[in-house]
């Protein structure tokens, strides 16, 4: 972005901010040039990314009588203040966005103990994020805001890549120190005695720490900072420096570790010496693996620190064993003390926006190319003893993926100006001879490519790009944003300057080649590479992903994805080419990670602490949670719905189009099921199904509240297709259950039942300032479907069982091969007594509804699911904490 740019957003941002109005009358305020004003919007968009809501936070609710922020005087803070105004007045993000940093990590520092207090302290925490979601600007604020509250020494561990340590090393320098390698940058130098002392450098192959200073310097004023990549050598340099340290300096100073990608190589894959043996017993077999063990020694350097882990994919970090100690090493890394799970931001694409989830497999983004398997075979050997003699070939659909970035390069290019970075990958296999062979060849292909295109284009190649920026590219940016469409002569002068831009690079240990955006912030380029492209490193300007390799774990695989991030403004002209089943598997993913989210967000509502909840990871068919290795503190949690009632309670009463979704899915459900059966009531009706297929149906378009966690349709589904391959639940009674009298208030519905007028709509309260029902079911509603004798049985069974209830009997004596589901056709008119009689008890009940009309009835659904004979389950993976007992 350059400077007049940003002067005009700065100007859009103080509009916005001090008038309440939008970006569209913001952009059109005398003081904007008209011809910066679409440049303006795009930018402002892009800068406001990372606005988020409040995080869910799980700690122990007794902290109360610890806080201590909030009694913090913010008016002698140096370092945050001095960020903020940067990330406003320099890089032009709004105050929103500042502000909602701001909150997010005053949750996480508050939950981290007073640097200031006499006691010693040892904090625990996990930070989830998104991949490329902004997690190094939460840290960022979170270490500034640590330093001006008391925390003196800080050592981010920035993972295991020379790359990744330079790029985060990099940024701190910008937005902390305000020095980099001599020179003033970002926030400027500060004054000396705020100015940070740093053992680190931003230098690419030379600036990890190498002690050449005295570790005095730790006892001063200044704060100090040290990025160090995860690495043996490096972080045995380190314990060896601070141990030269005075002791009251480790025992008083507090410090501040901060770990990036925390669940690379941080896990425990070794074992654990137990604390009654002689600890210079010398059989190592038992011991910590190597990184584990000196983050755990550098943590026992100090007396009052916090670790707090910072990742994407969290599943080994909650599987680790909460109660290991090692008798040198200490206590493992278990988040004892706190989770925050960040929410998704604004203007992110990540797993479910671009693949689906299991829930919504269609509402995705149009950019997935599949590979063909047959071409798979051209780009990676099928036999390890292949290796060395094999010979890549480039494959059509890698071809025609070099086509899309020229496209798609010239037209962003178009779009906004050729000073933006633009990139593709490759990424086919971690083999270094396979990257080298397969460069040769795109390099030779791409130099072909471009000398048509400079000599030859009129003989087929200029018509060739026109018809596939017509068939591709036109109809995907028509309907995200008609205003971008193009016709191909507008792009095609651009095509001729991006093809003389782009490099070719290898990211790989035997390469010397770099991506460097402080030498080159425009860089166009096409990556070929695999484990350097597989973590933290920021890709910018990602348009074409060719992506063929597989993983067999979730972490791995889910790490990969460099295309997910802040694209809204170019996303129509983003590909990504991999393999059906790789498309399969990060649909299946997204759905893993929604579920991870909304568990933490149960455990924030139930106000359990880390150390009572052991969050569950769903297990797929064909893939690991993370390494067995890191996953030997965990167990397999069996969750089954035999025997239990699950209705639908809570729902998203402020999204009208959602409610009407659910509403015409089920009117379609009714009029599939046909007549119901002669001797049903009249507003209760009753189907008999004699197979499965309508209710999976059913439960594959019927949408639950997005922030359940219990009750989700594609849990639900799993669940029967399984019970189904066991000869149960192959049978269903379907009910509807309305009002047995009519009432002229909540109304009718008409579901298209021959031979009825409608059904009468029941009422159903809210809980005061919540979305929560409570509970739609009432007990006569799950004999429905029952004979006398299966409810004399129940009766006598419940008589005969002080531990055994009515309802719960009646699940008993269902047969295990039907289920029962149940349709509640919710009034938008419910409560309408407590709005209009005040003096009636509301009894904590309000209606559904501050508006009756602009509200819409509501479909509530309820499933009996009967005892089973079979040991059908979904499968979870959860940590040490427990099996969950309160799935209920």
């Amino acid at each position: 972005m350059n400077s007049l740019i940003e002067s005009y957003l700065r100007i859009v941002n103080v509009l916005i901010d001090t008038t309440n109005c939008s970006i569209e009358e913001a952009i059109i305020n005398p003081a904007i040039p008209e011809e910066y004003r679409e440049q303006i919007k795009k930018e402002y968009y892009k800068d406001n990314y990372i606005t988020i809501r409040d995080p869910s936070v799980v700690t122990d609710p007794n902290r109360e009588s610890k806080q201590w922020l909030p009694y913090i005087d913010r008016n002698s803070w140096y370092y945050w203040p001095r960020l903020r105004n940067y990330l406003i007045d320099s890089k032009g993000w709004s105050n929103e966005t500042v502000r909602s940093i701001d909150d997010a990590t005053d949750k996480i520092l508050g939950a981290m103990d007073n640097p200031s207090s006499n006691e010693e302290f040892d904090t625990k925490g996990l930070v989830v994020g998104y991949v490329q979601s902004g997690k190094t600007a939460n840290y960022t604020a979170l270490i500034s805001k640590a330093v001006d509250t008391g925390y003196k020494i800080i050592i981010v561990l920035a993972g295991m890549q020379n790359s990744l340590r330079y790029q985060t090393q990099t940024r701190l320098d910008k937005e902390l120190v305000g020095i980099s390698n001599g020179r003033q940058v970002g926030v400027k130098r500060p004054s000396p005695e705020k100015e940070w002392q740093t053992f680190t450098k931003a230098d690419l192959h030379n600036g990890d720490f190498n002690p050449g200073n005295s570790s005095a310097g730790l006892s001063g004023n200044n704060p100090v900072l040290l990025v160090v990549k995860k690495n043996g050598t490096v972080l045995r340099r380190l314990l060896s420096w601070l141990e030269q340290s005075h002791e009251d300096t480790r025992r008083t100073v507090p410090c501040l570790i901060i770990d990036d990608e925390a669940d690379q190589a941080s896990i425990n894959t070794g074992g654990n010496k137990p604390i009654d043996i002689d600890p210079d017993y010398e059989d190592n077999e038992d011991s910590p693996s190597t990184i584990n063990d000196l983050i755990r020694k550098l943590l026992n350097m100090f007396t009052k620190k916090a670790y707090i882990a910072y990742t994407a994919t969290p599943f080994a970090n909650v599987l680790i064993d909460h109660e290991a100690v090692d008798v040198n090493a200490g206590h493992d890394l278990y988040p004892k003390s706190f989770i925050v799970a960040l929410p998704k931001p604004n203007n992110y694409l990540g797993a479910t926006e671009i693949f689906g989830s299991s829930d919504n497999p269609d509402d995705r983004l149009n950019v997935i190319v599949h590979v063909p398997k047959n071409e798979i075979k051209d780009l990676v050997p099928q036999h390890r003893n292949e290796v060395e003699s094999f010979q890549p070939n480039i494959p059509e659909s890698l071809k025609e993926a070099i086509i899309d970035f020229i496209l798609a390069g010239a037209a962003r290019h178009q779009r906004e100006s050729a000073n933006v970075p633009t990139s593709m990958l490759i990424h086919t296999s971690y083999r270094t001879l396979i990257q080298e062979r397969l460069t040769t060849l795109i390099v030779k292909y791409f130099s072909e490519l471009r000398d048509d295109w400079r000599y030859f284009r009129e003989q087929g190649l200029r018509s060739k790009f026109e018809k596939i920026w017509n068939e591709k590219f036109r109809p995907l940016t028509r309907s995200i944003n008609v205003n971008e469409d193009k016709s191909f002569y507008e792009i095609e002068s651009h095509i001729s300057t991006f093809f003389e831009k782009v490099d070719i690079i290898q990211l790989h240990s035997e390469s010397e080649d770099q991506i460097n955006y402080e030498t080159d912030p425009n860089q166009c380029v096409i990556v070929i590479g695999g484990n350097r492209l597989s973590r933290g490193l920021t890709i910018e300007g990602l348009l074409v992903s060719y992506f063929v390799r597989s993983s067999a774990t979730y972490d791995t695989l889910m790490q990969m994805g460099r295309w997910f991030g802040y694209r809204r403004d170019y996303a129509d002209l983003t590909r990504i080419y991999t393999t059906a089943i790789l498309d399969k598997w990060f649909r299946d993913l997204a759905t893993v990670e929604e579920e991870l989210h909304r568990e933490i967000a149960r455990y924030q509502r139930e106000k359990l602490t880390p150390l009572e909840v052991g969050i569950k990871i769903r297990q797929h068919s064909s893939m690991l949670v993370t390494s067995p290795l890191k996953m030997k503190a965990s167990q397999i949690l069996n969750i089954s719905y035999e025997n239990q009632l699950l209705q639908t309670i809570t729902f998203p009463l402020n999204n009208k189009i959602w409610l009407d979704s659910n509403l015409q899915i089920t009117k379609g459900f009714i009029k599939s099921l046909g007549v119901p059966l002669l001797n049903s009531s009249k507003n209760k009706p009753v189907w008999k199904l004699n197979e499965p297929s309508l209710i999976l149906d059913f439960l594959a378009e019927y949408k639950t509240d997005p922030f359940a966690t219990r009750v989700r349709c594609e849990k639900l589904r799993e669940y029967i297709i399984k019970q189904n391959n066991y000869q149960e639940l192959n049978k269903w009674t379907v009910s509807i259950i309305g009002r047995s009298k009519h009432n002229e208030e909540l109304g009718k519905i008409d579901f298209g039942i021959t031979g009825r007028d409608g059904i009468n709509l029941i009422e159903r309260t809210k809980i005061k300032e919540t979305n929560s029902l409570k509970a739609i079911v009432s007990q006569d509603d799950q004999e429905i479907g029952l004979n006398d004798s299966q409810l004399a049985l129940a009766m006598e069974m419940s008589e005969n069982d002080n531990n055994l209830s009515y309802v719960e009997a009646l699940r008993h004596v269902r047969d295990s091969d039907e289920g029962l589901l149940l349709i509640y056709p919710i009034s938008k008119y419910s409560g309408y007594k407590l709005r209009y009689n005040n003096n009636e008890d509301s009894n904590n009940r309000e209606p559904l509804f501050e508006d009756f009309d602009q509200g819409q009835h509501i479909i509530g659904m309820a499933l009996v699911f009967p005892k089973s004979n079979t040991a059908a389950t979904v499968q979870y993976v959860v940590g040490s904490v427990g099996a969950l007992s309160n799935e209920n």
